[in-house]
């Protein structure tokens, strides 16, 4: 049957306002289900002088539709609050990102370089793999697969073997650059079998637009 107009949920007023904490909480978890425009409308209601958070989780939102412009302005606002320094590691991870995919490319390598110092000073590993497997992005938009490669391989050797999203992201990089270098979509068609079996929609999608080009 369809869905209702109105949602299921909050139906019934609260008997005491939620806070704002409880209203960043619950607003990541809609996010988590895919109710992003409802995610946003509540956290917007959020004062981010008493829960900076509602400006990072307002990031991750933007991120998930792909709208990299408002998720940067997003983190570079939460990079200005007084949260803590795993917080804000966090964002610069992700803002690098934005920048990443708008193709600042000096930007990006610029935050990079402080992204991986501070990840290793907070032994935050996947953080460093995190960073490495973006410089290897950067190499890649410039054209220079070499350095790429070299970044990629930094990366991976953090993530090892693991099977993990990161792990997917960089062999989906290596996969286009050898595609491109060997004029065969052959690299791509089998990367695209891995992305479909751990149902990583993003990554098959953008095997698709490799392809094409």
């Amino acid at each position: 049957p369809p869905l209702p107009d109105a949602p299921a949920i909050r139906e019934r007023p609260l008997a005491e306002p939620a806070s704002s904490a409880e209203i960043c909480e619950y607003s990541v978890l809609l996010s988590r289900n895919g109710s992003i425009l409802e995610a946003l409308g509540l956290l917007k209601t959020v004062n981010a002088e008493t829960a900076p958070e509602a400006l990072l989780y307002q990031g991750f939102c933007h991120v998930s539709q792909w709208n990299y412009q408002k998720a940067a302005v997003c983190f570079e606002e939460f990079l200005a609050t007084n949260s803590d320094s795993y917080s804000k590691l966090i964002a610069r991870v992700n803002l690098a990102a934005a920048y990443v995919s708008h193709l600042q490319l000096d930007k990006a390598e610029c935050l990079l370089a402080e992204i991986i110092g501070l990840a290793e000073e907070a032994n935050a590993t996947r953080l460093v793999g995190n960073g490495y497997e973006l410089l290897g992005q950067v190499e890649f938009f410039r054209g220079d697969f070499d350095r790429a490669r070299v970044q990629l391989s930094r990366a991976l050797d953090v993530f090892g073997k693991s099977g993990s999203y990161d792990q997917l992201l960089i062999y989906k990089w290596q996969s286009t650059m050898k595609a491109i270098e060997e004029k065969s979509i052959a690299p791509l068609l089998q990367f695209r079998e891995d992305a479909v079996a751990r149902k990583h929609w993003e990554s098959v999608r953008d095997t698709d637009f490799y392809q094409l080009k």
